[in-house]
């Protein structure tokens, strides 16, 4: 048996493999194009382990995205991104069946903020980013969160509150940037990844090594 003049790609491949699970385990990038506005076409993020980030990015100025999370430590939990004060997206947390948990619709020290204080417990969340000015409303068209509010992260105070969420409206504020980064803590992914068989030597040699 000889190598092939390619046998130090073999150690580059795994490593490589080996490399790109490790960096991703713990951020949720955006699926399928765009992430849908309601729970029940919101997009879970699938994972193994703590879920410290989502990215993702708006199609335009009326797009919502919503994911799916699992608060497991509810003291510890928060949600933040940076915001600029004349263009800050806003971020909205809602329990499994769709009521109204906290909203920040204001930018304070470059950041908008969720907070442990106004999370009732672990489980199931869905998890929100929109720009601004735009409203989660009930069934009956009404407001969950009275709005705009310069106060941050609250309650829901409108009179369509808790919820659940039926839609949304408003006309959106246009916003600086498309993209989003939402940093996480307390929290893990929505649905647990089935574990996926690692690459053996057996199916490398196959492909880099003569016989």
């Amino acid at each position: 048996m000889r190598f092939d003049t390619r046998f130090g790609t073999v150690f580059l491949l795994l490593f490589t493999i080996v490399g790109a699970a490790s960096s991703h385990a713990a951020t949720w990038t955006e699926q399928s194009g765009d992430a849908g506005p309601l729970p029940i076409n919101a997009q879970p993020t699938v994972g193994n382990g703590a879920l410290t980030q989502i990215q993702g990015a708006f199609l335009s100025d009326f797009d919502i995205d919503m994911y799916c999370i699992r608060i497991d430590n509810r003291a510890a939990f928060f949600a933040n991104l940076a915001c600029l004060s004349f263009s800050n997206p806003d971020l909205w947390l809602f329990d499994a069946s769709g009521n109204g948990i906290q909203l920040n619709d204001a930018c304070q020290f470059g950041q908008t903020n969720l907070t442990a204080a106004l999370t009732p417990s672990n489980g199931l969340y869905y998890l929100a980013v929109s720009t601004s000015d735009q409203d989660a409303v009930n069934n009956l068209n009404q407001p969950i969160w009275n709005s705009p509010s310069v106060s941050g992260a609250r309650a829901p105070d409108g009179p369509g509150a808790p919820g659940p969420i039926s839609s949304w409206a408003g006309v959106p504020f246009h916003q600086g940037s498309n993209s989003y980064t939402i940093n996480l803590g307390g929290t893990t992914f929505c649905e647990i990844a089935l574990p996926v068989a690692p690459a053996t030597w057996g199916a490398v040699k196959a492909r880099f090594v003569e016989p």
